[in-house]
Order: C-alpha cells, then structure tokens, then sequence
C-alpha cells in the first residue's frame, strides 16, 4: 500500500508517529521482545485502512491541482452527456489535474473516473460508510477515502478541491453546487473556489436562469452570483480551472 502521508489527516499523522516513535523507545531502552518494524507498519495500516485506501499498483506521480467534480449517479436519457463527460476526464489527465469526486462506479461518476483512470489521471473517490454499497463504489480508483457521513464526504471534497464542476446530475448535484458556492462566498474555503457548469445540450440553462432571477430579485449578491458560470466545452473547463 503506497501512504499519501501529506494528505493524512492530522489525528492520522499523529497515531502513525506515536507508533513509530514507540517502536524508537522500544529499540532503543527496552530489552523486552520488540515489535518487530514489519508489525508496525501492519499497524500503522490498520490505522489508515479503514479511511484511505490506495491502490496498491499505483505509481503515478500525486497531482499538485484538482478539480471537484459533482455529477450524477444515474446514468440519464441523453448518451451525448457521457461522450461530454469522457472528454473532461481526458482532458483532466492529459493536463495532469487530479479528479476528486464522489466516488461512485455507476451512471455520470463511472464514466468520469472510467474516463481518467484509462488515460492514466488520479482519481480521488469519498464515500460515506453507509453509502458504500448502494452507490457501489468504483472498484479501480487510485484513492478511496472512506468518511463517516455526507457533510464530512462534502467537506474532504471541498477541502481537497481548488475549483469545482459539475455535470449534469439530480438533487445531490445541485446541494454540491449550492453548499460549495455557500462556502466561497462565506470565505470558509482556504482560497477563492469557483464552481463551473459544464453541459453540451442546455442542462444547466435553466438553472442559469433561475440564478439570474435570485439575483435581480435581489437575494444574490452579483459579486456572489459571479461564483458559478456555465460552459459548453472541456477546452474551457480546463482554461478556466488553470486560471483559478
């Protein structure tokens, strides 16, 4: 198993030192039988299996950039979104941007991750315990991060993110689109995230729309509104994230 230590979380970090640090003292003062450093990386495993898990064949190089993408788990009525949808992955891989992503194996999710994974990206799939196999999580990612609920599936998502995405997909989609433009504009992101719609066939015009609506209407700021933009191509999707 290949640990990703940098991107552990903190009460991670800290149980792997005191097992390593342990293991130190014990080499060190002890003249009981010690813990072999086989046993102790065992242990340190058994730390981090049930929350991280990272193909064990991976050796590609970590990305520096990611793209959060929100997308559905259905597959939907129109082939042409996942022809779409494939493009972005490819793209994401060729430009070297890790995908971090809900971590489904079905509908949109699949072929987005499918879509990186076969031109050798990184891809990053959250998923709460409970929804691991109802939203049958895709069996050939490079990191599957296993969280306790939504909100925290959410938050490793935003927290990992420097922009976000999102493809045609139903209400899990739009809370996505919603909470993570909630969190730019309150300034809870470590930076300035902006989440771009992405569709071919006037998905999201509506949408567009009805934010337009909010804002004349005088519930959104248009500073604020200006957080979510929509486009029709993969070329801008990438431009766009490159200069976030």
């Amino acid at each position: 198993m290949h640990l990703v230590y940098n991107q552990l979380p903190d009460d991670l970090k800290k149980s792997i030192q005191n097992l390593e640090a342990m293991h130190v003292y014990q080499s060190t003062h002890s003249k009981r039988k010690l813990m072999s450093l086989p046993r102790v990386t065992e242990k340190i495993k058994e730390v981090i299996h049930p929350l991280v898990r990272i193909h064990p064949e991976n050796n590609k190089i970590y990305p520096d950039k990611w793209l959060g993408v929100f997308c559905g788990a259905y597959m939907g009525t129109d082939k042409t979104v996942h022809e779409l949808v494939e493009d972005l992955g490819e793209a994401l891989a060729l430009n070297k941007i890790g995908l971090v992503y809900g971590g489904g194996g079905f509908g949109v999710m699949g072929t987005i991750a499918d879509a990186v994974l076969k031109n050798n990206g990184w891809v990053m799939g959250v998923v709460p315990k409970n929804l691991l196999e109802t939203e049958m999580a895709h069996s050939s990612l490079d990191e599957l991060v296993i969280v306790e609920s939504m909100h925290e599936r959410k938050k490793t998502m935003y927290e990992r993110a420097d922009a976000f995405c999102a493809l045609p997909g139903g209400l899990g989609t739009l809370e996505e689109i919603f909470e993570a433009t909630t969190w730019t504009k309150l300034k809870l992101q470590d930076k300035y995230k902006k989440v771009m719609l992405l569709d071919n066939n006037g998905f999201w015009l509506s949408f567009v729309d009805l934010l337009d609506d909010i804002t004349s209407s005088g519930f959104i700021k248009p500073e604020d509104r200006e957080i979510i933009s929509r486009f029709d191509s993969v070329s801008e999707i990438i431009s766009n994230f490159k200069n976030s």
